[in-house]
């Protein structure tokens, strides 16, 4: 139970120096918005068991882009006739 205090208050003061920082301007990468990054921690949070950082939300974000990136380049490799186009789940 102590752990997921600290932990909790552990995430509020990262979630808090992001904050700090927009109410600031102070954008400590200029490829993404400090929004951006504070709700990609807000999101993926709850996946992991240490506070996530600024820097870890942007490796997040980074390697969401590129596994979205392989998937539109195999897609199209596969002249756009997509497994997931084709299953019937989708066809609603």
């Amino acid at each position: 139970m102590k752990e997921t205090i600290e932990l909790e208050e552990k995430q509020k003061e990262t979630l808090n120096d992001i904050e700090k920082k927009i109410k600031l301007g102070k954008n400590p990468t200029s490829k993404y918005s400090l929004k951006f990054l504070q709700k990609t921690i807000q999101v993926w949070q709850p996946f992991s068991d240490v506070p996530l950082s600024s820097n870890d939300a942007i490796e997040i974000i980074e390697n969401i882009t590129d596994l979205f990136n392989i998937l539109i380049t195999e897609d199209k490799k596969c002249n756009n006739k997509s497994i997931i186009k084709n299953n019937s789940y989708f066809k609603k």
